[in-house]
């Protein structure tokens, strides 16, 4: 899984992460959703949450998600590139900043 940009995430299809029809595992879809959302949120934010509903398989791939991330909140899109940008997965994820450990 790769982070080109500011919440954006890919993932390429490989012999290795296909299931039994031959499309992109839902546990990767899964992976780059998580990293979409995170690569659009600041550094040291951690998800709490993530709620997916799966459209259609990734058959060409590869998937690309690009996260739009408010106040901790997110919604990601994810589409096949190889299948003229086809609807996969749209998932909303839940985050929380990092926050500061106390001072002794």
């Amino acid at each position: 899984c790769q982070r080109p940009g500011d919440g954006r995430a890919t993932i390429p299809m490989r012999p290795d992460g296909l299931n039994a029809s031959a499309t992109l595992n839902g546990g990767l879809l899964a992976l780059v959703v998580e990293e979409a959302a995170l690569a659009g949120a600041p550094p040291g934010t951690t998800l709490a949450s993530m709620a997916m509903r799966y459209a259609q398989p990734v058959r060409v791939g590869p998937a690309v998600a690009e996260a739009e991330v408010r106040d901790g909140l997110g919604d990601v899109v994810v589409r096949d590139a190889g299948r003229a940008d086809r609807l996969a997965v749209i998932a909303t994820t839940r985050s929380f900043a990092a926050t500061p450990a106390p001072s002794t």
